[in-house]
């Protein structure tokens, strides 16, 4: 039986026949001239405003009500032909197929809160799918109904938001990554635990009793809606999550069987089986139980009995897990056509889905604000943003022009050049404001966990303060010259310049060929210095120490003198030489005697005329450094960027050094008090990573080796081998992040060389 003649029999046996359905069956959407309804927003966005009231029921009403006169209003004129019918203030219809001809309801709601769903392969457990989702969509409004859809084989639900946007999905997860979907399930979690709280403050027990509350009569009606999170492939979530992720997500889902009866949020499961995924009482919460072709266990686990294993494709045995084969009820399930048959521009599919698309359109905002539309999400973990606006593919010109053209997504791929050029001023104001302990604003890419915004774009603030510096550790080098790119990008497009009238300097010692080879680093920031030695990297040293001795003089000293005699001091404390007192004590009076006589009466305003002249006259060594040393106190006084420019110090290949010496760990710890950021890079682990990682506060991780991630003290999740997600921790904040790369034609990912016998040799 095709879905398009069940349909035609479902809106039959709503509107002709309200004999044959029971009365909690249908609550009809009241679609009239001027009748206008309020969109609830969910309360975890406004529940906060409710706290200082929280002991207070009547001011909590009271504030409530003043929240829903400010929540957006829908016009519902008239309805959008025989679509959209019931509301789902009482529960939500399951409509599974045809039983004894009819398409009975199965009501998500008091009695039977969640669902699980089983089939072994071919056993139509997709089409089931396809079928239960379409009936939402053809009966509910989509302020009614917020679908999250997660699905691990990546393509089914997919289809329901790459083409046309259906209005009823708030969030689909087509993906293999357990991160998002976690994160996605967590957003639920706290909905509805701020819903719970929600009703506790205002005196309600239930999602329909705040809905019908005597103190809003006067008001429009509300819609709060309910939630259904649909899974597919279940036990994937349990079977590719990491034993802490495993944990973590029978925890939610726990919580969700146990509290989401009251709250409105409702759980539908599908899988070939279900072992080794929640336990046995909390399976025993999901009243609702349907059963595909399947072997004997899986038909025992979930509908208690075996007439699974005997029914054909195309039905589905309905049981409220009483276990009596008695109680199995029967459905013929209807098949959605997906492919696009003669004559036809389109699939049924994809029309029906059109067509949802095209009713939403009808109802506008009574603000004049646009047409009906909720936030929504679309993952698909294998989909990239472009790096340059140039990376973006040229779209193909359209052909003739078919029925529902107007209605297909017009989802824009925005590049991270662009996203930087359009927070450009936005990021300067963090430089503008010295409070602000900003060293530098990094845009990274799109999050791989759930966000509830439009934009979920991950950025990273590097600040001042001790061990703030930077780690990336991956054995897959491309996730390395990846990162060089990313972080060198952010650098190049800093409105920094612009405020501080410096730019940024760079230093690179790049010790690993296969990394440098691949990008051109040094050329890409025009690297002040270059290094390619390991045995050279001692020169560092010497940078160091002379930086920050010049920059705790600068901020000692108050005249040029005092600075003068300062550095000498230095200096000599510096060098290794033992002298005795007596001479010391000449050695710093003859000193004294000079810089009294070349700076004693010096002003600041003075220095460099002063300055110029000694080291164009006939004076010594130490008098000539002398006065370049004092140059750099007085482009301090004027301007300390100028003194001490803003610098990255890139250390790419630090596992090629034998042993990493203690003056550089010591060099890291307070490198940004004189603005030297540290970027340390490693294809592998090393003896002193974890000594290393210390001295960095945001610590990027790739790829697949999980002791690489202990030994950084980071969450590991299993990733596939071409991944195109990076890891992030700020250890300050204990906060772990992951985001996607953005897409490069410039380099991809490489693979091992190899010689083509078939192409030398021949065959």
């Amino acid at each position: 039986m095709d879905h398009d003649k069940f349909f035609d029999g479902l809106l039959d046996y709503v509107y002709n026949h309200p004999e044959r359905y029971k009365a909690s069956e249908v609550d009809w959407v009241n679609f009239n001239p001027g009748q206008e309804i309020i969109l609830c927003q969910e309360p975890l966005t406004f529940l906060g405003k409710l706290d200082d009231y929280s002991n207070n029921q009547g001011r909590c009403r009271a504030e409530f009500k003043k929240l829903l006169k400010g929540f957006k209003r829908l016009r519902l004129e008239e309805p959008p032909g025989d679509y959209w019918f019931n509301t789902t203030k009482f529960g939500i219809n399951l409509r599974p197929g045809l039983n004894n001809d009819e398409p009975r309801a199965i009501q998500m709601g008091d009695n039977g809160v969640h669902g699980l769903m089983a089939g072994q392969t071919g056993s139509g457990k997709s089409a089931m799918l396809n079928n239960l989702i379409f009936n939402l969509l053809a009966e509910y409004p989509p302020w009614e109904l917020d679908l999250y859809l997660a699905d691990f084989k990546k393509v089914e639900f997919s289809r329901y938001m790459n083409k046309f946007e259906t209005p009823h999905v708030s969030a689909c997860a087509a993906t293999s990554e357990i991160r998002y979907v976690v994160s996605m399930i967590q957003y639920l979690v706290d909905c509805m635990n701020a819903r719970e709280s929600l009703f506790a403050r205002l005196g309600y027990q239930k999602l329909a009793d705040l809905r019908d509350g005597e103190d809003f009569k006067d008001l429009p009606p509300f819609v709060l809606p309910r939630m259904l999170l649909v899974v597919d492939e279940f036990q994937q979530l349990f079977l590719e999550a990491s034993p802490k992720e495993a944990e973590q997500i029978r925890q939610m889902l726990t919580a969700i069987v146990k509290k989401g009866r009251a709250t409105g949020l409702h759980i539908l499961f599908a899988s070939q089986e279900m072992s080794n995924t929640l336990s046995r009482s909390d399976l025993a919460n999901f009243k609702i139980r349907f059963a595909l072709n399947c072997n004997v266990g899986v038909s025992m686990d979930v509908i208690g009995n075996r007439e699974a294993t005997t029914i054909r494709k195309g039905t589905v045995i309905y049981n409220t897990s009483d276990g009596n084969a008695e109680s199995n009820v029967k459905f013929l399930v209807p098949f959605v056509k997906t492919d696009v048959e003669p004559g036809n521009d389109y699939s049924y599919f994809d029309q029906f889905l059109a067509r949802q698309v095209q009713a939403a359109g009808m109802f506008s905002y009574s603000d004049g604000q646009g047409s009906y539309k909720k936030p929504q999400k679309f993952y698909q973990e294998d989909l990239q943003d472009p790096f340059l606006r140039e990376d973006i593919q040229e779209t193909i010109p359209a052909g003739p022009k078919k029925q529902y053209d107007d209605l297909i997504s017009q989802k824009q791929e925005l590049s991270l050049e662009e996203i930087l050029e359009r927070i450009r001023e936005h990021r300067k104001q963090y430089f503008l404001h010295s409070e602000e302990g900003v060293f530098e604003v990094l845009t990274l890419g799109k999050y791989v966990t759930f966000a509830n915004m439009n934009y979920d774009i991950q950025t990273l603030f590097l600040e001042y303060g001790r061990n703030k510096n930077i780690l990336a550790v991956s054995p897959k080098v491309e996730d390395l010259v990846y990162l060089e790119r990313l972080l060198s990008y952010n650098f190049q497009t800093s409105p920094r310049p612009d405020v501080t009238g410096e730019p940024y300097h760079h230093q690179v010692y790049s010790f690993q060929p296969g990394i440098k080879n691949q990008f051109p680093l040094e050329e890409t920031v025009g690297a002040e210095l270059c290094c390619g030695n390991p045995d050279d990297f001692g020169q560092l040293q010497l940078y160091l120490e002379r930086k920050k001795m010049m920059y705790q003089l600068c901020q000692d000293c108050q005249t040029p003198y005092e600075f003068a005699m300062g550095n000498y001091r230095a200096n000599l404390a510096r060098q290794s030489r033992s002298f005795s007192a007596s001479a010391a004590e000449e050695m710093e009076r003859q000193t004294a005697e000079i810089c009294k006589e070349l700076f004693g009466s010096l002003s600041v305003e003075e220095i460099p005329w002063n300055c110029q002249t000694i080291l164009e006259g006939d004076y010594g060594m130490v008098e000539q450094q002398m006065a370049r040393n004092l140059m750099v106190f007085y482009e301090y006084r004027q301007n300390p960027y100028q003194a001490f420019p803003p610098t990255v110090v890139w250390v790419v290949g630090i596992d090629s050094v034998e042993r990493v010496p203690e003056w550089f760990m010591t060099g890291m710890k307070n490198s940004l008090d004189y603005h030297v950021l540290f970027i340390v890079m490693a294809n592998s682990e090393f003896d002193q990573m974890t000594q290393i990682a210390k001295c960095c506060d945001y610590i990027f991780a790739g790829g697949n080796n999980s002791r690489i991630y202990d030994r950084l003290q980071m969450n590991y999740t299993h990733k596939a081998a071409d991944s195109i997600v990076l890891d992030l921790n700020i250890r300050s904040m204990d906060e772990n992040r992951s985001f996607k790369k953005y897409k490069c034609r410039s380099f991809e990912r490489k693979t091992a060389r190899r010689i083509d016998f078939d192409q030398i040799i021949g065959r």
